[in-house]
């Protein structure tokens, strides 16, 4: 939250404003690796060292939750509330989901793979 809350009022910083812009390139296939660890302990690649690939910025998932809190601000009906919730927020699974940054960056399954389809059943 902090992240987001830097960027906008200071413009941010310039390695967590590489990290955003390399996130915004790759966004989609990121968030299915961070969302796949960040409910654990480990902070992996994504918080306060060097990844172990060299092409990707540091702090990447500061960069993921600045997302999430910019999703669940423009998601929201009352904008100071928001701010206000986001910044007391104890259930994080509950915020993410409130957030709708998930559906907005994994697209929707093909039409073929519905339901009704062999493979979506």
């Amino acid at each position: 939250m902090a992240t987001h809350f830097a960027e906008v009022i200071a413009g941010g910083s310039r390695h967590k404003n590489a990290a955003r812009d390399y996130l915004l390139e790759h966004e989609t296939e990121l968030w299915k690796e961070f969302s796949a660890s960040m409910m654990g302990s480990e902070t992996g690649d994504w918080l306060w060292r060097k990844p172990a690939d060299a092409d990707r910025p540091q702090d990447l998932g500061y960069a993921i939750g600045a997302r999430i809190v910019e999703a669940y601000l423009d998601n929201a009906p009352d904008r100071r509330r928001a701010v206000a919730q986001a910044l007391a927020v104890t259930d994080y699974a509950a915020f993410l989901e409130a957030s709708g940054y998930q559906k907005k960056i994994t697209p929707p399954p093909p039409a073929s793979e519905g339901r009704d389809s062999p493979a979506g059943r």
